[in-house]
Parts: structure tokens; sequence; C-alpha cells
């Protein structure tokens, strides 16, 4: 966790609130603390479990909350209603305060991901096969929503399969000999990747599309003409997003 945004501190806020609860309690809580503990490895270890802990903790504290040796005075009865208005009363300014609308989230999305590049795959009605890599599997599958060579399920699709990817998308020797890319008609990855690097100078493919993210290669058809021939116009533009001319391999 890098701790950049108030999700991770909220995580870390959750964390302390049940360890202090399990200082606190007088009864001997066994499974608790083992549960806490697996939590803290597992969710500050990857962000994307970060949600063991909320489970843990939530878990935790609540069961502390309804122990009748350690509930304080009823609340009064006005007490429920006013938190409730105070909670939908300052949600907005949060958010606000936090910068969530759909214009900052396009745009940090855009920043990771090939959202253009799906754009212009879809613009010109491009069909796979398609070869990605194995951070993009999941984003791709979605936008444009075609059937990806491998995503982030790694139980599904196994340690051979994402250790022959990595390979190729480095340019390893053997990476020309990677049978999910020989069948290939359309590679969309990282715009610096070494794999686009060396298709750039490969016959079977030329460059369709770049911007400063994600490059798109399209398989050459038998003629020796594209299967998506770029205008000029579109050519042009990404340059423009990639801030230098990379023309494509002809």
């Amino acid at each position: 966790m890098p701790f950049r945004d108030i999700g991770d501190y909220g995580v870390l806020l959750f964390s302390i609130a049940a360890a202090v609860v399990l200082t606190r309690t007088r009864r001997r809580r066994v499974f608790d603390v083992v549960l806490l503990a697996f939590a803290l490895l597992i969710s500050f270890r990857a962000r994307r479990d970060v949600f063991v802990m909320a489970i843990a903790a939530y878990a935790i504290v609540a069961e502390e909350l309804n122990d009748e040796e350690k509930r304080g005075p009823a609340p009064g009865r006005f007490a429920v209603p006013l938190a409730l208005i105070a909670t939908v009363a300052a949600a907005p300014l949060l958010f606000a305060l936090s910068k969530v609308d759909n214009v900052h989230l396009e745009s940090k999305l855009a920043a990771a991901m090939p959202v253009h590049a799906a754009e212009f795959v879809k613009s010109r009605n491009l069909k796979g096969p398609l070869f990605n890599d194995y951070d993009w599997g999941g984003y791709l599958m979605w936008n444009p929503g075609l059937p990806v060579s491998i995503d982030g399920r790694a139980a599904l699709d196994g340690d051979a399969l994402i250790a022959r990817s990595i390979a190729t998308w480095n340019g390893l020797p053997g990476w020309d000999r990677n049978p999910e890319l020989r069948k290939a008609q359309l590679v969309i990855g990282p715009v610096d990747a070494p794999l686009n690097q060396l298709l750039r100078f490969n016959s079977h493919f030329e460059l369709a599309y770049q911007d400063n993210v994600a490059a798109v290669f399209v398989a050459r058809s038998d003629s020796g003409k594209s299967i998506a021939r770029v205008p000029s116009a579109v050519t042009s533009s990404a340059r423009a997003h990639s801030g230098s001319p990379r023309p494509a391999v002809h």
C-alpha cells in the first residue's frame, strides 16, 4: 500500500481499531487474533485484498459493540436521526474534497489503461484473435470487448501461460515463437513494452495506433496490405499523443 489516498489510511484505521478492541476485551478471543493477523498479512501485501481487512475489522469491532459487558448507556432518542442527517450532509462535502467525479475518474483511467486505444479498435471494427499483456486483460475483455489471450485470473491461466506471456512482452529469446502471438490479428500493449519495439520491425505486423499509454498493431494481409489501413489524420493524432513521430513500419 503506497498510502497516497484516503482509502489506504482508512484500512490502517480499521486495523488499529480492531487491534485496540482485542487488547481491551476481557475474554480470550484466539480466533479473532488469528483472523486479524491473517487480514494484516493479506491486505497490506496487496491492495486488491484490502476487503479482507475491512471485513475482519468490521466483525471484530461489531462483536465488541454487541457485548453486553462493554455496552455503555443507550443513546438518546434523537442520536440516531442526528447521526443520519450529519452523515448525509457530510457526504457531498467529502466527495467534493476528494474530487471524486466522472471526469476525474475517467482521466485517471485513461492514464493507466488503453482507453483511447480501445476506442480506436472499436471505431475501426478490428477483430481478433487479440494478443494482450497480463495487466490489461481484464480491461480489454470489457472494452473493446474482445476475447483476450490472458487476463488477471492467474489460477485459470496457469503459471506456464503467464510466464510465456511475460517473456514475450519482455522480448526475451523465443518471443516470436509464442503461439498466441503467431495467430494474433491484433496486438494491444503498453507503448514502452519491449515487444512493441520489436513489432515495429516485424513484417507480419504494422503499427495502427499509438498514444502515451498504448500501441495497437494489426496483422498484414497475405497481399502485403494492412487489414486496417490507418488514415494519415489518425496516424498524425497518434504521433501527437506520443510526443514524437514514430511512423508505422510498411
